[in-house]
C-alpha cells in the first residue's frame, strides 16, 4: 500500500519535469497539431498574434490562462477549451480550401492552350 503514494508522486513529477514552467515564448512546441511540428516558434506565436488581434480576443479565448496572468503561467498544451478546437478545425478548412485553390490554379494555367488564365472564359468557374 506504500508503493502506490510513491508511483504516483513519481508519475507526477516526471509530467511536471517534461515541461518547464516560466518562460514564454518556450524553447519548442507543444501539442501542434495543425502547424508543423518543425515550424519555429516565433512564427506560431506570431501566428497566434494575428489571430487575437483579427478576432479582437486575447489568449485565453482558446487556451486556459487568466486576465493578468503571465503567458509563462499559460498552458498552451491543453486542449480543454472548445474555442481551440474550433480554431484548429477552421485552420485545417483553410489549409484545405488554398490547397484547393492551388489546384485549380495549376490546372487552368496547365490546360488554357497558350490563352492566359484570366482571359479564357471556360476556365472562369
Amino acid at each position: 500500500m506504500r508503493l502506490v503514494p510513491f508511483i504516483l508522486v513519481l508519475g507526477v513529477t516526471s509530467v511536471a519535469s517534461a515541461q518547464p514552467a516560466g518562460k514564454f515564448p518556450p524553447d519548442s512546441l507543444i501539442n501542434t497539431k495543425v502547424f508543423p511540428h518543425s515550424t519555429p516558434v516565433t512564427e506560431v506565436v506570431g501566428a497566434m498574434r494575428d489571430f487575437t488581434s483579427a478576432l479582437c480576443v486575447r489568449c485565453q479565448f482558446c487556451h486556459v490562462g487568466r486576465e493578468g496572468q503571465p503567458l509563462a503561467g499559460f498552458d498552451f498544451g491543453s486542449d480543454t477549451k472548445r474555442n481551440k478546437l474550433v480554431a484548429r478545425q477552421m485552420m485545417r478548412i483553410v489549409q484545405v480550401s488554398r490547397s484547393a485553390s492551388s489546384a485549380r490554379y495549376r490546372l487552368r494555367t496547365s490546360t488554357a492552350g497558350g490563352v492566359p488564365p484570366h482571359l479564357s472564359p471556360r476556365f472562369l468557374t
